[in-house]
């Protein structure tokens, strides 16, 4: 469909919590982020990400320090009185594989109430 060329931005949306389910069984939807109409089929779908109140935790980070940054941000979420609410999700901001220190660059984001 042409869609992995030029700039492209990069999801990924997380449909279970590894505090509840089974790391083997844990559900997630890797996703990139369309600027226009696309056919689908198969197993390749459509999805929105609903919009409404989003705490945005910006980090850069290597592939080890995923588990604690999201740990931060649920912390921080906890101690401002925040409650999760929807699915969280990643927005990638670079190939990490051309970063000088194979970092990625992200955005934490969980929708709250």
């Amino acid at each position: 469909k042409g869609l992995m060329v030029g700039s492209i931005r990069m999801a990924t949306v997380y449909h279970d919590s590894p505090k509840v389910t089974e790391i083997e069984k844990l559900r997630m939807s890797a996703c990139i982020l369309l600027e226009r109409e696309v056919e689908v089929s198969g197993e390749v779908g459509l999805r929105d990400i609903p919009g409404g109140k989003h705490v945005v935790a910006g980090y850069e980070i290597g592939v080890e320090e995923f588990q604690q940054a999201w740990e931060s941000t649920f912390v921080w979420l906890s101690e401002r009185g925040f409650t999760p609410k929807g699915e969280p999700f990643e927005l990638y901001y670079n190939d990490h594989n051309t970063h000088p220190e194979k970092k990625f660059i992200v955005d934490i984001c969980v929708p709250v109430e």
